[in-house]
């Protein structure tokens, strides 16, 4: 759509879900759940995505992402990496500790802390810790008063260095003696232990997220902390220490060779350039004809029945359009034909649903959980936006349970097509204008229950099937609805520990019941 020969490629970093790992209580509102699906789209519509690490694509697969066929790993380039091309490990003594990286929980900072508790200078003279890194929070403290009030249970010498150069924290973690410890709970490709590993500065590290891609996990088995806890992080800090010493850590040859690795890449596709452009023109040549079906006022699922699916052949592509919106001009529908023959070449679309151009000049777009084009925070809504989809695919995913809904919504067809594993894309451009603006009495707002948006309870009840459904649709659950959030236990995997289930009572005050025993969640396998 763009210029000829134009190609998209990502990098993932893991998405706003993966960043909020380690944190005291895991989002779940409505906005999240938007940002959440846009990065979905981004992925899946891009032409290439390369992750620096083979566990980021398997957490993104494992979350139900689709990536795109052109999905390859490249670790980043790392300044200095050649130097490891012919090291080998070395000997270096140890009697000190350093914690080094940012002063939060994500870093595993209390993790370190617990560990520490069981160290004492009667056992290791000369012992001393280094805490190095920027300020942070620690259980709604700042990092320092935290140290400060963890330090008074110990007897070794504490230091807490803050806001150094670089170079200055360079050379504090080379000085003589020193293991460093590296006790994040979420990484991706970490460039401090990268750094470490070229400066020849011995350390031990939690195996998460790709750690162990920067090295061979198998010849620097000894570095690794298996089981990631205050525990086993006590355990191994004090073999080392008892031992006396730790060897030096080297690259991987697919680190050290990065840089190489993108620039192979850049040459290939230097090479395929002329078929990505020939391949544009000849796609800007095939137009798909596209019906617009104006939607009466609160059509219900027979009323469509009768105007869409009583049609043969099937094969065109509608466009639904809601009542308060205005049909587009012609180049606008130009580009919509051109969009109509997109489904066939990019895998999981089948549909796309389209932002608008509020009366106050604002924009809004259509997106996850609830579909709703809305203004702020003011009690202003349109329940449904126009959508772009093969009338085949409507008919099918649509209409055969569609009467339990009884009225037409967005939502109600996304949520069939995601059922079938169908997906409906938000349009990154606002293609129609709205009209009008409903106001939906006490508030219609996308972060309200049905009661508060004007939608039957009993059609918002069939969201209620899957746990993965509720999650992604709780807000738009019965009345009462539950509200779930998940505190993570800085376990290595999230199982069911660490729900917290509330609800809210006839009264409309809210109940909370921390104990996992007051849902049990069921598996059938058919």
């Amino acid at each position: 759509m763009g210029k000829p020969g134009l190609r998209l490629a990502i990098e993932p970093h893991g998405g706003h879900y993966w960043s909020t790992q380690g944190g005291q209580q895991r989002p779940t509102d409505v906005m999240t759940l938007r940002i959440d699906d846009h990065e979905r789209v981004t992925l899946n519509l891009a032409d290439f995505v390369i992750s620096p690490t083979a566990y980021m694509l398997a957490y993104l697969r494992q979350r139900g992402w689709t990536l795109p066929n052109n999905t390859t790993v490249i670790p980043n380039i790392v300044p200095g990496a050649h130097s490891q091309l012919s090291a080998e490990r070395q000997k270096v003594f140890v009697w000190k500790l350093a914690f080094f990286g940012r002063l939060d929980e994500r870093k595993g900072l209390k993790q370190f802390c617990t560990a520490l508790d069981s160290l004492s200078s009667v056992d290791f003279p000369r012992l001393e810790v280094d805490f190095i890194g920027s300020e942070a929070k620690v259980d709604m403290l700042p990092s320092r008063e935290y140290l400060r009030r963890r330090a008074t249970a110990w007897d070794f010498k504490v230091n807490i260095l803050g806001g150094l150069l670089r170079s200055e924290a360079l050379a504090r973690i080379k000085s003589e003696g020193t293991l460093v410890v590296f006790s994040s709970l979420v990484e991706n490709l970490p460039f401090v232990v990268a750094e470490a590993c070229i400066e020849r500065v011995p350390f031990i590290t939690f195996d998460v997220g790709g750690v162990s891609e920067l090295f061979n996990p198998v010849e620097n088995e000894d570095v690794i902390v298996n089981e990631v806890s205050a525990a086993g992080l006590a355990a191994k800090t004090r073999a080392v220490l008892k031992r006396g010493w730790m060897k030096t850590t080297v690259l991987s040859p697919a680190v050290v060779t990065g840089d190489a690795s993108w620039q192979q890449w850049h040459q290939q596709l230097e090479i395929e350039l002329p078929r990505y452009i020939e391949q544009d023109l000849d796609s800007r040549g095939h137009k798909t004809a596209v019906n617009i079906v104006n939607l009466p006022a609160n059509p219900t699922a027979l009323q469509l029945k009768h105007q869409i699916c009583n049609i043969e052949p099937r094969e065109d592509t509608i466009l639904l359009l809601p009542q308060e919106f205005e049909e587009p001009p012609a180049d606008d529908l130009d580009q919509l034909s051109l969009l109509g023959a997109r489904f066939a070449h990019v895998p999981g679309v089948s549909g796309f649903i389209f932002g608008a151009s509020l009366p106050d000049g604002r924009l809004s777009y259509a997106t996850t959980p609830t579909y709703m084009i809305y203004h702020g925070y003011e009690a202003l809504c349109v329940e449904d936006a126009p959508i772009l989809i093969k009338r085949q695919t409507f008919c099918d995913t649509y209409l055969p349970e569609a009467r339990d809904f009884h009225t037409y919504h967005s939502w109600v067809l996304a949520l069939h097509m995601r059922q079938n594993r169908k997906s409906l894309v938000s349009y990154h451009r606002p293609t129609f204008v709205l009209r009008n603006f409903t106001t939906a009495g006490s508030g219609c707002r996308p972060d309200r229950v049905p009661r508060f948006r004007q939608i039957s309870p009993r059609s918002a009840a069939n969201l209620l099937a899957p746990a993965e459904e509720v999650l992604l649709a709780q807000h738009l659950a019965p009345w009462p609805k539950p509200a779930m959030s998940l505190r993570q236990g800085f376990d290595r995997f999230q199982g069911h520990r660490g729900w917290r289930y509330n609800y809210f009572d006839s009264s409309g005050e809210m109940i909370c019941e921390p104990a996992a025993a007051a849902v049990q969640w069921h598996v059938v396998i058919k």
